[in-house]
């Protein structure tokens, strides 16, 4: 059933891009640098279950710290958002606080790149 969520224009398909360049924020925020991440959407209140807030509130999660399962390059350091949430925004911060740090990272990005800058939200 679909739940009413719009298709990705091409902003966001440019943001989603750009996260997977810049890797896992979690990972970056321990030190690791770049780790292949998953498109985060973050959701209403910051709850599991809750509705979506939308594309432009999106964060790069690799999938230890996504969904706390294992990858190619092993575990990661610190909690994941999935099996321990409380844990996961204690380490790393609240979901506003990793959106400004992923915007933040976006525009350096852009900064560096030959993508054109957008308005981030």
């Amino acid at each position: 059933m679909k739940r009413g969520r719009k298709s990705a224009n091409a902003a966001d398909r440019e943001r989603f891009a750009a996260i997977k360049e810049i890797g896992c924020i979690a990972c970056r925020m321990y030190g690791f640098g770049f780790r292949p991440c998953d498109v985060h959407h973050l959701t209403l209140g910051g709850k599991h279950g809750q509705p979506r807030r939308g594309h432009e509130y999106t964060i790069g999660l690799c999938p230890p710290h996504h969904t706390g399962t294992p990858d190619q390059y092993g575990p990661a350091p610190g909690p994941s958002y999935a099996k321990a949430p409380r844990a996961f925004r204690t380490t790393f911060g609240d979901d506003d606080t990793l959106l400004q740090r992923q915007n933040e990272l976006i525009a350096q990005h852009i900064a560096r790149t030959s993508i054109k800058p957008r308005a981030i939200a």
